[in-house]
């Protein structure tokens, strides 16, 4: 490897190759879910067809605020009536605990189902990064050669099968 070639420049020579596509597809109205309630039901409907499934609701906090009565008691009412034998997980996150989102009952998140995740300290996001940089480096630089017809090890003939009536 040429000496020219920086720490930087190698890693975005090692991105170079990856490719991250994005697709926003619009149209008209979707005809299966007119309003909040229906496209909530819709998905439950779904989960519950492609098990195991994730529902995953991001900044529940937010989501619970923001949701109108009848949306939250949709949510309630679909919660309560999977069964426990069907595996499908309601995955959330918050920015706040769950004692300071307001009226959430046990049936949506109990709190013994709560995680709370501390930040990381700067070092473990330093490490975390140095090691991500060495896998990708790693994975960039290492050139594969092609093996050889003599390097193929022989396989023996398939027997021949007779066909017909």
């Amino acid at each position: 490897m040429s000496s020219e070639l920086t720490k930087p420049s190698m890693l975005s020579y090692s991105f170079a190759a990856v490719y991250r596509p994005r697709l926003l597809i619009y149209g008209g109205e979707d005809p299966s879910a007119k309003t909040p309630e229906e496209a909530l039901v819709h998905i439950f409907g779904e989960a519950r067809r492609t098990t195991p499934s994730i529902l995953y609701l991001p900044q529940f906090n937010l989501w619970w605020d923001n949701a109108h009565e009848q949306l939250r008691v949709v949510l309630q009412t679909l919660l309560e009536e999977l069964p426990s034998d069907l595996p499908i997980l309601l995955l959330g996150t918050s920015s706040v605990p769950l004692a300071k989102i307001e009226y959430v009952p046990s049936s949506v998140f109990s709190h013994r189902s709560v995680y709370q995740v501390s930040e990381p300290a700067t070092e473990d996001k330093s490490l975390f990064f140095d090691h991500l940089i060495k896998a990708a480096l790693s994975v960039g630089m290492t050139k594969k050669s092609p093996k050889s017809a003599s390097q193929l090890p022989e396989l023996p003939k398939a027997p021949k099968v007779p066909s017909g009536p």
